[in-house]
């Protein structure tokens, strides 16, 4: 159930990363009324256009891995692989933090555009918290499990 709720977030997460992406090259470039976070300094000119354009496009790009690394927890979530599973984990939580960082960037140039992609890619990895703690307790204690987790998880 977990899974799943991670596949539908981290897929409206890639429709909004996209959604956003087409926004930032569609709507003309009126950066000019942006209202800078500090009086008489315009925060957009700190930061070149073709910056704030590779920023879009990685952050329209990287909920596609988060996609990808949930899908295939999944299909390894059956053959009790811990190592892939907690390297797909550590590729979701990845991109998750790049997406809220760049998304920050935005925010400071007072653009909501990829807010609703990282809210999304937040709720996968707070699904990803719930998987691990329903794992870890799933799982018999015994040494070698406590060892596992204690060396993968820390």
């Amino acid at each position: 159930m977990l899974r799943n709720i991670q596949l539908i977030a981290a897929s409206v997460a890639a429709f909004f990363g996209v959604v956003a992406l087409y926004d930032f090259y569609a709507i003309p470039f009126a950066w000019n009324n942006i209202t800078a976070p500090w009086p008489g300094v315009s925060s957009l000119e700190m930061v070149p256009g073709w910056l704030l354009a590779t920023v879009a496009i990685c952050l329209a790009i990287a909920p596609f891995g988060a996609l990808a690394s949930v899908a295939h927890s999944k299909r390894v979530m059956g053959f009790a692989h811990f190592t892939a599973l907690d390297h797909c984990r550590r590729i979701t939580w990845g991109v998750s933090i790049i997406e809220t960082s760049g998304c920050m960037v935005f925010v400071m140039h007072d653009s909501m555009l990829f807010l609703p992609s990282a809210a999304a890619l937040l709720i996968v990895g707070v699904a990803e918290l719930a998987c691990i703690l329903h794992d870890v307790e799933r799982l018999p204690y015994s040494a070698t499990s406590a060892q596992h987790h204690l060396r993968t998880f820390i």
